[in-house]
């Protein structure tokens, strides 16, 4: 089955809008949006932009909104809470099925008292989330690491992102990722995949192995394209390229 392909915001524009138009350009068939925050562009809890938001997904289809400035603090930081609080709460309004939660390497690699901090702060927004969307986190953890993580949690909204790039860069194989994952039924299947900074292996060519064991929902792409958005529309269509056939653009209900 074909998965659609996504394009980040928070690695697109800033703007909300100039985002969406650019990876409508592109050729993709969905944008992920950003909560936002310093040097991040406009919180989406600032006025206006919450319709501003609506507005951009009766054009383009925007089932996540990611919360990717606790990525420079951490959820272990107290700071982290109401943001994520204030994300839930425009990722209800706005009515997407993801709140895309990344950690810093800090928290999820840190002290273990940051650890439990990082894990408080999971439990308490997924208790807030309840079945109406899925908490989708991401760290460099691997697969047993994660499988734990998730289990200590123990909430059915929290599922584990695999990043390519991420896994790669941290020593871990992104299949076995899958396959643990999924074996222990906590796998988010919106698969994100981009480039590692410090390693030669390319973050795109396992995408056919994940999709061949049933891993993949959906596609992030996950590169910089704020100054290369030629990049954007190669990625695009290198995933499609990848996958189990070509791909059209798909409009969903969310």
């Amino acid at each position: 089955m074909a998965f659609s392909v996504a394009a980040p915001q928070w690695r697109v524009d800033h703007d909300r809008e100039q985002a969406a138009l650019t990876a409508l350009a592109a050729g993709a068939d969905q944008l992920h949006l950003d909560f936002g925050g310093p040097r991040r562009g406009a919180r989406l809890d600032t006025p206006g932009q919450l319709a501003a938001a609506r507005d951009i997904a009766r054009t383009i289809a925007t089932p996540a909104l990611a919360v990717d400035y606790v990525t420079e603090i951490g959820l272990a930081d107290a700071e982290s809470t109401a943001i994520l609080d204030a994300a839930l709460d425009c990722a209800l309004e706005l009515g997407v099925r993801v709140l895309h939660v990344p950690d810093s390497s800090e928290s999820a690699h840190g002290f273990p008292e940051r650890r439990a901090k990082a894990r408080t702060a999971l439990s308490r927004i997924c208790e807030r989330a309840e079945d109406r969307l899925v908490v989708a986190y991401e760290s460099k953890l691997g697969a047993a690491d994660s499988v734990a993580l998730i289990r200590e949690v123990g909430h059915a909204a929290l599922r584990a992102v695999l990043d390519t790039g991420n896994l790669i860069e941290a020593g871990h194989d992104p299949t076995e990722f899958a396959a643990t994952t999924q074996l222990a039924g906590v796998l988010h299947t919106d698969i994100h995949v981009k480039a590692p900074r410090s390693a030669r292996t390319d973050g795109f060519a396992v995408l056919p192995a994940l999709a061949s064991r049933g891993a993949v929902g959906s596609v992030l792409v996950k590169n910089d394209y704020r100054e290369n958005t030629r990049l954007l529309s190669s990625d695009i269509m290198r995933c499609r390229r990848l996958g189990p056939r070509q791909s059209k653009t798909v409009r969903l209900p969310y």
